[in-house]
């Protein structure tokens, strides 16, 4: 997210509410904000409507997280304590749908600079959602989803009610402990964790949020690919390359289409794929297995990081990588791998949420 000075808030905060309260006929906003006293509003606005004036209280903050949402919302709400004419509206350069929820919930006003906006006093009911984030640069979530980290959002999809804490979790995961915590950290910011009953620990409690929003982070194509071909049946190719991956003390285990099958039996295919760490031509070589260009029936996949084997399991006699993983694999797929990752996630990934 773009960093914005206290100026530009201003600036473009005042800008986003004149934009919204634009097409109302019967508002006049005053050319002038003015200035708050101490310890008030970061902004005041005088609006006139045919009856009378209002007075709006503007909180500015540079994060639209729900955690910052609820955060402002209770100064705005302390702020109209004191003044309870006024209307509290919430400002961000951002909200994402589950912000302006929070805002609806507690009948606070909020908007962005992307055009997202709910305004709701007297006569005036204005609601525009659904607008994209316009500020291309997205740290939070290159680091959400870098690849070591996505060790970490690996050990809590696949133990969603375990109940974490930083240090343990950091082990699970075989990362730092910094980053551990600082996973935590975005995870909170997004309210997808909650306090554990114990007090000492957490729990992540909004796990397909997670899994869709790393879905649309997930970057596969970092992984090195490697295509074959084989006159075997795929069932055989996926039996032999657990064999020789055995022998010859290699990672390897199933996903795409070969893992979906393994979790749902009704998949069918004819091509198999597979993430392999070790000497992937001494075990081609091995196999038999002919490199192509074009017709491949076998793809081998060496991860870029080998956080993809966590919690495989032997399904079917073969080695498969999670279902989290097999359904972040299948997305990528149009068509039937879509068909899968849908059937995975309602009768394998839900139930165990």
């Amino acid at each position: 997210m773009k960093a914005f000075t206290e100026t530009e808030l201003i600036a473009h905060g005042r800008k986003a509410l004149a934009e919204s309260l634009d097409g109302v006929p019967f508002v006049c906003l005053d050319s002038a904000a003015s200035d708050p006293q101490p310890a008030e509003a970061d902004m005041e606005i005088r609006i006139r409507l045919p009856e009378r004036e209002r007075t709006l209280l503007l909180a500015l903050r540079s994060s639209g997280q729900p955690r910052n949402v609820r955060i402002a919302v209770a100064q705005i709400n302390r702020w109209l304590l004191q003044r309870p004419e006024a209307y509290g509206v919430f400002v961000a350069p951002y909200l994402s749908p589950a912000a302006v929820d929070i805002c609806r919930n507690e009948r606070i006003g909020c908007l962005d600079f992307a055009g997202n906006v709910l305004l709701t006093f007297d006569h005036v009911y204005i609601e525009r959602t659904g607008k994209l984030n316009p500020f291309a640069v997205k740290r939070d979530l290159q680091t959400l989803y870098a690849p070591r980290a996505e060790r970490v959002l690996r050990t809590l999809l696949n133990s969603p009610r375990t109940e974490w804490q930083v240090q343990r979790l950091a082990k699970e995961a075989k990362v730092s402990l910094g980053l551990a915590s600082n996973v935590k950290k975005l995870l909170d910011q997004r309210e997808w964790l909650r306090k554990a009953t114990s007090g000492s620990g957490f729990t992540l409690v909004a796990p397909e949020e997670l899994l869709q929003e790393w879905v649309e982070n997930w970057r596969p194509k970092r992984n090195q690919i490697q295509a074959f071909y084989s006159l075997k049946s795929v069932s055989d190719n996926e039996y032999g390359l657990g064999q020789v991956c055995r022998q010859q003390g290699a990672s390897c285990a199933l996903t795409g289409l070969s893992g979906a099958a393994r979790y749902a039996p009704y998949v069918r295919y004819q091509k198999m794929s597979a993430y392999v760490v070790g000497d992937v031509r001494g075990i081609v070589a091995h196999l038999g297995w002919k490199p192509v260009s074009s017709g491949a029936n076998i793809h081998l996949i060496t991860p870029y990081d080998e956080g993809v084997f966590y919690a495989s399991e032997e399904r079917g006699g073969v080695q498969t990588v999670s279902s989290v993983q097999v359904y972040l694999d299948m997305q990528q797929e149009k068509g039937r791998g879509e068909e899968a990752a849908a059937y995975l996630l309602e009768e394998v990934i839900r139930p165990t949420w």
